[in-house]
């Protein structure tokens, strides 16, 4: 390595040091944008020195998820993950988790080193061809961040203008039951991997009003669905033109859902084997088979893929389950219409009343435009017990539940955070749960206060950086 790149690597970790010597934080993004500055060829740089190479992780939902389950998988592997664990997937979060990877020295016994890098729909088409990443995968493309980028169609052109530097074996990891993502993989000359649920998984008995890709792709016309999962996530074909989902290679089949684990059967072309996912929700199971296509594409064995699945821990917010005050909280991020309608699905695979709490900020983190508050299947809530809405849009947030049916005497209105957190325990006696549904900046401020108050541990105080509170995108 350039003695200019040496010093690039340097002075960034320096002034990581300084930053969170003074408590600024900087943990995860300044080390990396102070290299960059110096040093703009970095990231390829550091990301060629990775024994197995990068995998690149995108989608408007869920790529933090499917990062660390990837990141489970790969420890059970005997692989060591080079990853932004802690969100930052922005330019400089990525550079800073390889500069990182590069002041440990492996030692002779080290295990190979596998990079493993969730980025931001906007970040893509940047990062990819100084990543050059092995594996690209795609989640899932929803409406997400207005204010960032428009409409599902200018997010699909940003994914697909990172997709265009790859090397020609690089795979391409897609979901089928999205249609926007199945068609990054049209007339493809890479590999595609795609996966999606199995036949036998009905379809939903609600639709939702979510539904970001209701035409063709290709001539414009409705698409025509057999099966609705969720939102546009479904199998759908063209009757037009004859654009339709096409047939995943990794499936999942035998769902058991329940709010502690979701049990499947995998299904791929090596074999199958049973997964019992300590994460509730179909969204996750979406979220295992990404990660599991990607470590298949990376040549990772189903023994290995099943073992991380199972023993993968919830990330930040994403259903991380915390003890506070006597009662089991519940934390699950909401960040656009689909990703609420989700959660709201989450809450009916087990009957009764729910205690909640809804925290709604708009930063520019959150994403300033609310209007999908209004796109949401709220109404689906129902019967509910209180609900505590707080946070910048606490009011905006109550108004959309009074149109949804709610009734305003269960609805408690408070924008200071602390206190609606208190006013959810008084509702809420020991021994119960409380569901919190939130935005990221929200969330980060829920945690801060449940560290301060009730013992807390820091999510990222065991996972060796800070807080994710700069350059991160959800």
């Amino acid at each position: 390595m350039s003695i200019k790149r040496k010093v690039a690597v340097a002075l960034g970790g320096l002034g990581g040091r300084v930053s969170r010597g003074f408590g600024l934080g900087g943990g995860t993004s300044l080390p990396g944008a102070i290299a960059l500055r110096l040093d703009p060829g970095l990231i390829g740089a550091l990301a060629g020195r990775l024994d197995r190479g990068p995998i690149l992780i995108t989608a408007t939902n869920g790529k933090t998820t499917t990062a660390n389950m990837l990141a489970s998988i790969c420890r059970e592997a005997a692989l060591e993950p080079v990853h932004n664990a802690a969100g930052a997937n922005l330019t400089y979060g990525i550079a800073t988790a390889l500069m990182a990877a590069y002041n440990t020295k492996p030692g002779p016994d080290s295990e190979p080193r596998i990079g493993i890098f969730e980025v931001d729909e906007a970040t893509v088409r940047n990062v990819s061809a100084q990543l050059a990443p092995r594996v690209f995968s795609v989640g899932n493309l929803f409406r997400d961040q207005l204010d960032r980028f428009g409409e599902v169609d200018q997010t699909a052109r940003l994914i697909q203008e990172g997709i265009e530097p790859l090397a020609p074996d690089a795979t391409l990891v897609l979901n089928a039951d999205d249609p926007r993502v199945a068609a990054l993989g049209r007339d493809s000359a890479r590999p595609v991997l795609y996966f999606g649920l199995g036949e036998d998984v009905p379809s939903a008995t609600t639709v939702d009003d979510a539904q970001d890709s209701k035409d063709c792709l290709i001539c414009g016309e409705p698409l025509a669905y057999t099966k609705r999962y969720f939102s546009h996530l479904g199998e759908y074909a063209c009757p037009h033109c004859g654009f339709r989902r096409p047939l995943p290679e990794v499936t999942a089949v035998k769902l058991r859902l329940s709010l502690k684990e979701t049990r499947f059967l995998l299904c791929t072309p090596g074999g199958d084997a049973e997964v019992a996912l300590p994460a509730p929700a179909l969204f996750n199971v979406y979220n295992a088979l990404a990660a599991a296509s990607a470590a298949l594409a990376a040549g990772i064995s189903l023994d290995s893929i099943v073992a991380g699945l199972n023993a993968f821990s919830p990330a930040f917010g994403r259903f991380e389950t915390l003890e506070a005050a006597g009662r089991r909280l519940r934390l699950m991020l909401v960040k656009n219409p689909t990703g609420f309608d989700q959660a709201i699905g989450a809450l009916e695979i087990e009957p009764g009343p729910k205690n909640l709490v809804i925290a709604i900020n708009d930063t520019l983190a959150d994403g300033t435009d609310v209007s999908g508050l209004w796109d949401a299947n709220l109404e689906r809530l129902g019967q509910t017990g209180a609900v505590v809405t707080t946070g910048t849009r606490a009011h905006d947030m109550a108004l959309r539940l009074k149109y949804a049916g709610i009734p305003e005497t269960s609805v408690i209105v408070d924008s200071d955070l602390a206190a609606a957190l208190e006013r959810a325990f008084q509702k809420a006696p020991p021994g119960e749960e409380i569901f919190v549904l939130s935005t990221y900046t929200a969330m980060l401020d829920i945690r801060k206060h449940l560290e301060k108050t009730a013992g807390v541990a820091a999510f990222w105080a065991d996972r060796g950086s800070d807080a994710p509170r700069e350059e991160v995108s959800p």
